[in-house]
């Protein structure tokens, strides 16, 4: 069962804290054989975040939660990569969707692994698209898809989106394989061994005594810990405390709620003289702050501020008439017959 939360933001005054509305809605979903549900969810005009609780009772009860927030943009442009290839596996071809909010736009791609770009190349989109690639041994275990275009106008603004995802094949390229001549061999017989492997390749033999592992192991060197090492080459830093499921293949957008916040999460540096939007939450002042600099209080009128009159005329109906311009001896006494005059009167009770 899924339970879904829909926040999005009520506007009211801006000096005052936002509020939000919390809508719910709950889905029951019945999974088939390979574990993987997928459902349709109509999102709500002006949801800024989508919290997912997931919730499953059985034998053993499972719970998980996931919050996507709104994305952010200059000019109210997105793109969205969606992989819609399941098990990817070195030598096969994945197909990627991508959607604009721009028709007949050209976008290009790149895809990155082990800290090396391997795959660019471009694809003409007309709102949604489908493309593939094939994948490589060298994007083994993981990659990461990047997209991205500049926008028309005056202003051009550098939009992006990117997708990791998972590749199996890590040792396609170089299979590497040991046969013996015998099964068993007393103390002093010989045994030959045969390696098979890839031209030029560099192959270590280890022989141990299979008394020696009763003493201690995991000193070994295992196929987990090179796609480790492996993964440890990419531009940002990934956990690899994950278990290895055998569904772990399903693809992950990189955290971001825009264009810069998305390229410094892949590990990416864009060097353009656009827009790389970075979304800043603007500082907004109460009506106090404004109606003391416009009314010449806290030390005169600071220029560039724009008040509206009625908004001045009630405060100040509220807080009653106004003192005559003080003195500097007293101006100390005035910010603080506005702040606790004005605070008690609309029950804040603080400054």
């Amino acid at each position: 069962m899924y339970k879904f939360h829909f926040n999005s933001e009520i506007q009211r005054w801006s000096w005052l804290p936002t509020p939000t509305r919390t809508d719910y809605v709950t889905v029951s979903v019945t999974f088939p054989k390979d574990g993987l549900a997928q459902f349709k969810l109509d999102v709500p005009s002006g949801t800024t975040s989508i919290t997912l609780d997931a919730k499953y009772d059985g034998k053993d009860s499972v719970q998980a939660t996931k919050t996507i927030t709104e994305t952010k943009s200059k000019t109210n442009n997105f793109i969205q990569l969606l992989l819609l290839t399941n098990q990817l596996q070195a030598g096969s071809l994945a197909t990627f969707k991508m959607s604009s909010t721009v028709p007949n736009q050209v976008i290009d791609y790149q895809i990155w692994s082990r800290g090396s770009m391997v795959v660019s190349g471009s694809v003409t989109v007309n709102s949604q698209s489908s493309f593939s690639v094939q994948m490589l041994p060298i994007m083994a275990p993981s990659a990461r898809i990047v997209a991205y275009y500049v926008t028309s106008g005056s202003n051009p603004e550098l939009v992006a989106d990117s997708l990791n995802f998972n590749v199996e094949g890590a040792f396609d390229k170089n299979q590497v394989q040991v046969s013996y001549s015998k099964s068993k061999a007393a103390p002093g017989e010989s045994v030959d061994v045969e390696v098979t492997a890839a031209s030029g390749s560099l192959v270590g033999l280890l022989a141990v005594d299979q008394s020696v592992l009763l003493l201690a192991g995991g000193n070994d060197i295992t196929q987990d810990d090179v796609l480790s090492e492996l993964r440890s080459y990419d531009t940002t830093t990934q956990s690899t405390s994950y278990p290895q499921f055998r569904f772990f293949w399903y693809p992950y957008s990189v955290s971001g709620t825009d264009t810069s916040s998305i390229l410094s999460n892949s590990g990416l540096v864009a060097l353009t003289n656009t827009l790389v939007y970075k979304h800043v939450d603007p500082i907004i002042r109460p009506p106090i702050w404004n109606m003391a600099m416009a009314r010449g209080g806290f030390g005169g009128v600071r220029p560039g501020i724009a008040v509206p009159e009625m908004a001045i005329a009630s405060v100040a109906d509220s807080i009653g008439p106004v003192a005559p311009a003080p003195n500097s001896a007293s101006s100390s006494l005035l910010r603080k017959w506005l702040y606790e005059r004005f605070f008690q009167k609309v029950g804040c009770g603080q400054t």
